[in-house]
This record gives C-alpha cells, structure tokens and sequence, in this order.
C-alpha cells in the first residue's frame, strides 16, 4: 500500500492509499501531527483507546508504543498523529469514513506495509 500525499488545506493533509496501484481511499491528516514520510509496518491488533481493532503503523523512527493508526474521522481535528481514511474527499474533510475503516482492517491484514509518500 502506498499513501501518496497530494494537497494541504489550512490544517490538514490530503492524500489517497493505493492498493496495486489503485486509488482506493481518501485520507486525511493533522498537519501539526503529520507523521514521517518513510515505509511502516502494518498490523491490525487491539487498539484500547478506540475499543476495537484497527491498523496500527510503526517503523524504526516511530515505534509501536507510539499508537500511531489508521481510523474513522472526518477533520484533522479527528487526528493526533494518525492517518484518517475515507471514501470522498470535500473541500477540507473526508466522508464515508467508517465503512473505509472496516474496508481497511481487512485488507491490512493481506498487506503489512504502508509507504508514505511526501506531497507531489
């Protein structure tokens, strides 16, 4: 999976997650928590402050006890460091965000790695 970042708005961060080269999933991210361009591992486990299990990313620089994940929410207010998916962007929030969750849960299961990209 690639995450390739593509537009800034005042406080947030667009992007899409390609799957084989498909765009598959809007995205959105705090830009004052933006994390690290770079490749992460992916695992879906039991994430305790949101209740239910969810991607989790880490890599060398950003270890797994920073709680780094991909979830539901639609405003970069909704992130603290993670990486929100959707399924339509608007002009500053994505949508359709909870169905993508689940959509994403699965398929980081088939696939352990996420490859985030700078802003083109």
């Amino acid at each position: 999976m690639i995450l390739r970042r593509y537009s800034e708005t005042e406080d947030g961060v667009h992007g899409r997650i390609l799957i084989g080269g498909v765009p598959t999933f809007c995205t959105l991210e705090n830009k004052k928590t933006l994390i690290p361009t770079g490749t992460y591992k992916v695992e879906v486990n039991w994430s305790n402050k949101f209740k239910r299990m969810l991607p989790l990313i880490y890599n060398d620089e950003n270890p797994a006890s920073r709680g780094l994940r991909i979830h539901r929410g639609n405003y970069p207010c909704d992130s603290s460091g993670c990486i929100l998916v959707g399924l339509y962007r608007e002009k500053n929030h994505i949508t359709m965000s909870v169905p993508a969750e689940q959509a994403m849960v699965m398929l980081c299961r088939e696939d352990p790695e996420l490859i985030v990209e700078s802003i083109v």
